[in-house]
C-alpha cells in the first residue's frame, strides 16, 4: 500500500497531467509552434513521474510531440498508465455454482425422502427416537445448506421442521 508521500507524489502527478489535458483540449493545436508552450508542462509531468517511481509515465513525458496527435497519443498513454485500478468484483454467490446448487438439490432430496420414510415409520411408532433424530437432522440439514447458498425462501421453509422436531430429542 502506497504511503502518504508516494500518495502525495501520484496526486500531484495525476493533477499535473489533467491540467495537460485541458490545454490540448482547449488550445489550437495545429502546428509544431503552437505546440511548444506545453513543452514545459510535459518536463515537470516528467520530473514529478520520475520522483514518483513511474518510469513508463516519465518515458512517456520525455516525447517531443510535434503533432497534435502525437501530444493526444502520449497524453492518453500517461493517463492509461496512471488510471486507478478497478475495484475487485464482488464475490458471486455461492448459489450460482451449478455444481454446488445440484448437490444442495441431491441432498435435499435425500434427505427428503428420508423425512418422508421416517414420518411413516412415527405413525406405526411415535416414540422411535431414531426416526425422530431423521427427522430432525433431514429438516436441520436443509435449513443449514440453504443458508448457506442464500436460498432464503427454502431456509424458512425448512426453519419451522427445524424447530418443531428439535424439542423431540428425548422421545
Amino acid at each position: 500500500m502506497p504511503n502518504n508521500a508516494d500518495s502525495t507524489l501520484l496526486a500531484s502527478l495525476r493533477q499535473s497531467i489533467e491540467a495537460l489535458a485541458l490545454e490540448v483540449a482547449l488550445r489550437d493545436l495545429s502546428s509544431p509552434e503552437r505546440i511548444q508552450p506545453l513543452v514545459p508542462m510535459l518536463a515537470q509531468i516528467r520530473r514529478q513521474a520520475e520522483s514518483a517511481g513511474m518510469t513508463a509515465v516519465a518515458e512517456t513525458a520525455s516525447i517531443s510531440p510535434d503533432s497534435e496527435p502525437a501530444l493526444r497519443d502520449a497524453l492518453s498513454r500517461m493517463q492509461q498508465l496512471l488510471a486507478e485500478p478497478e475495484p475487485p468484483a464482488p464475490p458471486t454467490s455461492l448459489n450460482q455454482d451449478p455444481e454446488l446448487v445440484g448437490d444442495f438439490i441431491m441432498e435435499s432430496r435425500e434427505h427428503l425422502s428420508a423425512i418422508e420414510a421416517q414420518l411413516l415409520a412415527l405413525e406405526q411408532d411415535p416414540r422411535n427416537t431414531e426416526a425422530i433424530n431423521t427427522i430432525f437432522r433431514g429438516f436441520h440439514t436443509i435449513k443449514g445448506l440453504a443458508g448457506f447458498l442464500e436460498f432464503l425462501p427454502i431456509q424458512r421453509f425448512a426453519h419451522p421442521g427445524d424447530d418443531r422436531w428439535d424439542g423431540r430429542w428425548d422421545g
